[in-house]
């Protein structure tokens, strides 16, 4: 029996995407997090505390979220790679 032979698509994607950070997706939540971030300080002092609050959370969530599902998928993945 051969060798078995990488698929190829999975070696490309190896070399392609290191990390959660090097998703597109990544990193529009980041800059979009930023800019939340920057436009709260503009609002005025009441509406800071309580919708500033939870706009700076909510903002946060979403590259937050993709970090930790992409924790779960290196994983996957690995476990994948090893059946190869």
């Amino acid at each position: 029996m051969e060798g078995r032979k990488k698929p190829i698509l999975s070696s490309i994607l190896k070399n392609m995407i290191q990390s959660f950070k090097d998703l597109e997706v990544y990193k529009e939540g980041y800059d979009l997090a930023i800019i939340v971030n920057r436009e709260v300080n503009k609002l005025p002092i009441f509406e800071k505390n309580d919708l500033g609050s939870q706009l700076r959370r909510c903002s946060k969530s979403v590259p937050a979220n993709i970090a930790e599902g992409w924790g779960g998928k290196i994983v996957s993945l690995r476990n994948n790679w090893r059946t190869f």
